[in-house]
């Protein structure tokens, strides 16, 4: 298993971030957007004004290989207690443990956030 460490997002990832969120756009379905996004665009999903939701680069080795968001799940009332996790990854690191780690980390977080539940679709499906 891979050994990664988690950082709180700044302006300084948002190109790293761009350019994994723009792999999965380009060449899969798990975004449900269709074209790629500005760094505007991108910056408008990755930062928050709630600081219930969090964003954090994963690296290794000084790299980024990903990233993992906490963020609100529906914009309903009876969801305040249940956050959204999302994870992207970059490819070469797919199947190294780093997603695990990545969604242990991000309940840590939401535990301590006192969400009661978070909700996380794991999109990597074959047909």
């Amino acid at each position: 298993m891979c050994k990664v460490i988690f950082d709180e997002i700044k302006e300084e990832h948002l190109n790293d971030v761009l350019e994994i969120y723009t792999h999965y756009v380009l060449n899969t379905n798990v975004t449900f957007h269709a074209h790629a996004f500005s760094k505007d665009e991108m910056r408008e999903l990755v930062f928050f004004e709630n600081p219930k939701y969090k964003t954090f680069v994963i690296k290794s080795a000084d790299k980024i290989n990903g990233y993992v968001i906490l963020t609100q799940y529906k914009k309903r009332e009876a969801y305040d207690g249940t956050a959204e996790v999302t994870v992207y990854l970059k490819p070469d690191y797919i199947g190294k443990g780093i997603g695990s780690q990545a969604v242990k980390f991000i309940e840590d977080i939401a535990k301590k956030a006192k969400y009661s539940r978070t909700y996380c679709d794991n999109m990597r499906r074959k047909f």
